[in-house]
């Protein structure tokens, strides 16, 4: 469990009505889709830095067994479940633009992305990973567009906790000696490549 993300749904909402972190779900991202996110559609997620060395993000599965023990990670873009992404919309009436992030490997166990957030007492000290969903503010994605003129179609991934304190998702990269060994983690929002994410429906 991951106490320091794991609030309440309301106290949570309150806190983000306090920053501004808008939502551009409605935008067209995808090369395959006019309508972004497709409910009914599976995508891939690649950030701007890792892009052209062909690295999706990889949801992994919790177990000291797995891959950095389950963390989300940037591996090899392939034919793999576990890299084919659905954005489940929480509540378009009450709370439009606001998604939970499921994998289809994980899917029929019920498992969300948890941003988690860096702490010695956070699980995998603090990169994020999937696990049973609930109406967690770790799970409750929103996606801000970085520059829609000059950089169209890269967004900001922030979890409703993250945006409250500014942080956004990055991707890190495996193959060096990085944070978390590379697993994804939540950090300052910047004009980071590693934070810049495009989503690609899978045809």
């Amino acid at each position: 469990m991951v106490s320091s993300t794991f609030k309440s749904f309301s106290a949570l909402m309150f806190a983000y009505l306090l920053v501004s972190c808008g939502s551009n779900s409605s935008s067209s991202v995808s090369d395959n889709s006019s309508v972004f996110p497709d409910p009914n559609a599976y995508y891939k997620l690649q950030t701007l830095w890792r892009e052209p060395e062909n690295k999706c993000l990889e949801g992994n599965h919790f177990d000291p067994a797995s891959t950095l023990e389950g963390a989300a990670f940037l591996d090899d873009c392939v034919d793999a479940t576990g890299q084919e992404w659905k954005f489940v919309e929480v509540d378009s009436v009450n709370s439009p633009g606001q998604y939970f992030l499921q994998t289809k490997f994980r899917e029929p166990e019920n498992e969300c992305l948890e941003g988690n957030g860096i702490s010695p007492t956070s699980t995998l000290g603090g990169a994020a990973f999937m696990t049973g969903c609930g109406p967690f503010t770790g799970q409750i994605w929103i996606m801000t567009e970085f520059d829609s003129v000059n950089l169209p179609g890269y967004y900001h991934l922030q979890t409703l906790a993250s945006a409250a304190e500014n942080k956004c998702f990055e991707g890190n990269n495996v193959d060096a000696p990085v944070a978390l060994t590379g697993g994804a983690y939540m950090s300052d929002c910047g004009n980071f490549s590693g934070q810049l994410w495009k989503f690609t429906a899978i045809p």
